[in-house]
């Protein structure tokens, strides 16, 4: 009926806000598209939104999966537990494609019974899905602002644990393709996913590297405290740092070990 075709738009989206969600997430391409289009002023504003953009697709990803998942419960599962062996069969397309990657399924397709409650609880979908519905959860719970400002090192480990594992999830969740074409519908995706593993694969490289602090000058703020007060800390140039790309208004991030 007319929840699997609203199941099925919503897997769509959250496959598209994957894709925009890594490539918001990738600082290096969005810079350098913003290089090339400093000429038009409106689209440099939108660039600069990356990451209330960024965070306007994960809440759409919530929603999508939400969406996705009532809409499986409600129309999906009873039908698969009250349709004959023939017609679920006829209906899925794993049946009648095949699948690209077959060593990822369970239950075997064509199906050999007429799937239980606990058999499709037990199936790759399900279980991929409760997955991949812990990890927006914890994604959630730890991108709030209170997280952030506390300890942004969970914030960013999960994160990265998140980035690393939801693609391989999502590309497990239609491994069945029990209502695909063979091949499941993220792998067309992947290709949003490869600019920013080449930016984590990049940073990771310069962070090999190391700065030398040479100065340090600090103003304290109105009545000696802290609030307001500016710090000015002079590196010298790491080796392998291009200079002729920068410009004002660039930023850098930090490690202080230290400190954080």
């Amino acid at each position: 009926g007319f929840a699997i075709f609203l199941a099925r738009g919503c897997a769509m989206g959250v496959m598209l806000c994957t894709g925009l969600l890594f490539l918001s997430a990738s600082q290096a391409t969005v810079s350098a598209f913003r290089y090339y289009v400093e000429r038009w002023p409106k689209v440099v504003i939108i660039l600069d939104a990356r990451k209330e953009i960024h965070m306007f697709i994960g809440r759409a990803i919530l929603v999508f999966a939400l969406v996705h998942s009532l809409c499986h419960l409600a129309s999906t599962v009873p039908h698969m537990m009250a349709a004959s062996l023939e017609e679920l069969n006829d209906m899925m397309g794993c049946a009648r494609h095949g699948v690209l990657f077959s060593s990822l399924m369970g239950p075997e397709c064509p199906l050999k019974a007429v799937p239980t409650f606990w058999d499709i609880l037990a199936s790759v979908p399900v279980i991929t899905g409760l997955l991949l519905a812990a990890l927006l959860t914890l994604g959630g719970l730890m991108a709030r602002k209170s997280v952030r400002r506390s300890c942004f090192s969970w914030f960013r480990i999960t994160h990265q644990f998140m980035a690393a594992c939801w693609p391989v999830l999502l590309l497990l969740h239609g491994s069945n393709n029990w209502l695909g074409l063979g091949v499941p519908l993220m792998l067309p995706f992947v290709v949003c996913l490869l600019p920013y593993w080449l930016d984590v694969l990049f940073r990771w490289r310069r962070r090999m590297g190391h700065a030398e602090l040479v100065g340090v000058m600090v103003r304290d703020g109105p009545g000696g405290s802290a609030k307001g007060s500016l710090i000015r800390l002079d590196f010298r140039k790491p080796s392998g740092w291009r200079w002729r790309n920068s410009r004002a208004g660039m930023y850098a991030r930090m490690c202080v070990p230290e400190i954080s």
